[in-house]
């Protein structure tokens, strides 16, 4: 992609471009592979190869999402943040605790963030400024979710690391208080 061997494609959402915007997790964290390339994020449409965005060394890009105002954001599952594009780079804009690793996530339409996080069992709800609000508990660990309405539904594993044989997923629908965000529509 871009001139760049992808190792960890990871998550995607369409963008107010009409691109299909993508977290690349890398290879440092993966010691199937030999080379230790670092997360990248990047953004590709009909008609061409695709453009690097960022490269995130060091904290394993994972999931990615746009609010509202149709800014990107994006988890760092080994930093335990999430991040903002602001003017082109990008801001914390929520510092997790140390038992909450993100994943995926999912926008509601009044501005919270529904963060899928592994450790901590469950799904984190972030205000709009960031500050974190509560939990969804689960008692697994959340990968990744996504709204209909107002129901979220959640892929969970039930072991912490594991690998495609271990086979150990689950999905939930959990009802909430918010309705979600209607995602940007797309097409590649």
């Amino acid at each position: 992609m871009a001139g760049y061997p992808l190792y960890g494609p990871n998550d995607l959402a369409f963008g107010p471009d009409g691109r299909l915007w993508f977290t690349e997790s890398g290879s440092e964290q993966d010691l199937r592979f030999d080379v230790r390339s670092p997360g990248r994020l990047f953004a590709v449409g009909q008609a061409e190869a695709g453009d690097m965005l960022l490269e995130l060394p060091g904290v394993y890009p994972n999931g990615i999402a746009f609010d509202a105002r149709q800014r990107l954001y994006w988890t760092e599952s080994v930093a335990r943040r999430i991040r903002r594009l602001e003017d082109g780079k990008p801001v914390t804009f929520c510092q997790l605790p140390d038992d909450h690793v993100p994943d995926g996530m999912a926008f509601a339409a009044d501005g919270r963030l529904f963060v899928a996080t592994t450790v901590s069992g469950g799904v984190t709800v972030i205000a709009p400024d960031g500050a974190m609000l509560g939990e969804i508990h689960l008692g697994e660990h959340a990968t990744n979710c996504v709204f209909d309405g107002s129901d979220l539904y959640v892929t969970a594993t039930r072991e912490p690391d594991i690998e495609a044989s271990q086979r150990t997923g689950t999905f939930w629908r959990v009802e909430t208080d918010a309705t979600g965000l209607e995602l940007i529509p797309g097409r590649l």
